[in-house]
């Protein structure tokens, strides 16, 4: 986000899956918010990195493109992280704004 690394070298960091952020570890929770633009019609994606591990923005976003249902997507996108390997625990949500 600081622009310190290319994106393909964001991907490949060692230090790329640590946690700098958790909900739930103290009793003041303070969440991180923000504010999207979105319109009918447009998809959001939730998911770990087991997805974006597996395929990469370019593929995920031609996958989200498609005028399928969102459990579809969902679980082609999982289907091809698995597919690739799925080394690690694999969740995607896709959501379509109406």
């Amino acid at each position: 986000r600081m622009g310190g690394l290319t994106e393909e070298e964001a991907r490949l960091h060692p230090r790329r899956n640590i946690i700098t952020r958790a909900v739930g570890t103290g009793p003041d929770l303070v969440p991180d918010l923000y504010k999207l633009q979105v319109s009918r019609g447009d998809r959001l994606i939730l998911c770990t990195d087991g997805l974006t591990e597996m395929l990469d923005d370019s593929e995920i976003r031609a996958i989200l493109s498609k005028p399928q249902d969102p459990d579809s997507q969902a679980d082609l996108l999982t289907s091809l992280a698995n597919g690739r390997g799925g080394y690690d625990n694999i969740t995607v949500v896709v959501a379509l704004i109406s």
